[in-house]
């Protein structure tokens, strides 16, 4: 679909055999778009700002989701997503609730200046052992206890680096001391971005 720009709402909703979505212009997808598609392994969106709700829900073979110009994952985006191990969104500054609740295989998630997070974010996200925010100084968001329920950062018993919550070397105190962000203090440490 060399030409598309946009994809609709339950566009490709429960095609089962759909099992590469390559969109090189599409700039945003809709709620539902691609909501179990069970086989679906790759998702290339290039130039797409924003992630519908519930867009990638329940695609169980999705394995990468690299958005690199996308702003916003709208809630639900990938619930359930048991296969998905890298999210990588530079320039995400919102998530939405339950965005990526319950990747089970998810191990590594980068975004960018992230200006508001969502209840229960990375809830259940059992593997997930290191996730890095690009925060900016004065755009730290407040978020709920729950983010990280259930995930390495919320388990104390965890040693060294596993389980740790990156964010900008300067900001390492003014994070830790930020409402929410307390509870996991414990796992946050500092990094270079480039």
């Amino acid at each position: 679909f060399p030409v598309c720009t946009s994809i609709g709402n339950s566009a490709f909703q429960s095609c089962s055999a759909l099992s590469v979505a390559s969109f090189p212009v599409c700039t945003s997808i809709g709620n539902y778009a691609f909501q179990s598609c069970s086989a679906l392994s790759v998702a290339s969106f290039p130039v797409c700002t924003i992630v519908g709700d519930t867009a990638f829900q329940r695609c169980s073979a999705l394995s990468v989701a690299s958005f690199s110009a996308c702003t916003s994952v709208l809630n639900n985006a990938f619930q359930l997503c048991s296969s998905l191990s890298i999210a990588s969104f530079p320039v995400c500054t919102r998530i939405g609730q339950y965005a990526f609740q319950r990747c089970s295989a998810l191990s590594v998630a980068s975004f960018g200046a992230i200006t508001s997070l969502g209840v229960e974010v990375f809830r259940s996200c059992s593997a997930l052992s290191q996730i890095y925010f690009n925060f900016s100084t004065s755009n730290i968001p407040t978020i709920n206890a729950n983010v990280f329920a259930n995930t390495p950062m919320s388990d104390s018993s965890y040693l060294g680096y596993f389980g740790s919550i990156y964010v900008p070397e300067s900001l390492v105190d003014t994070v830790k001391a930020k409402n929410g962000w307390s509870v996991y203090a414990d796992r946050i440490t500092g990094y270079t971005p480039e």
